[in-house]
C-alpha cells in the first residue's frame, strides 16, 4: 500500500505544475495516513490545501 502512495505522488509531481503560495494544489482523500504524509513530503505545506472526505453509513 505504501508503494502505491509513493507512485501516486511521483506521478502527480511529474505531471502537474508545482503549487505556489498563490496557486495552491488541492487534494482530498479518505484520510489514509500513507497519502497524508506524502503530500507534506513532496510539496511545501503552505502550498497545498488538503481535505478529508468523511463518509457515514445511513
Amino acid at each position: 500500500m505504501q508503494e502505491t502512495a509513493n507512485e501516486l505522488m511521483k506521478t502527480v509531481k511529474k505531471r502537474c505544475k508545482m503549487p505556489t503560495d498563490n496557486e495552491k494544489a488541492t487534494f482530498t482523500s479518505d484520510g489514509n495516513s500513507r497519502y497524508n504524509r506524502r503530500y507534506t513530503e513532496k510539496f511545501k505545506r503552505n502550498t497545498v490545501n488538503y481535505g478529508q472526505d468523511i463518509y457515514r453509513k445511513i
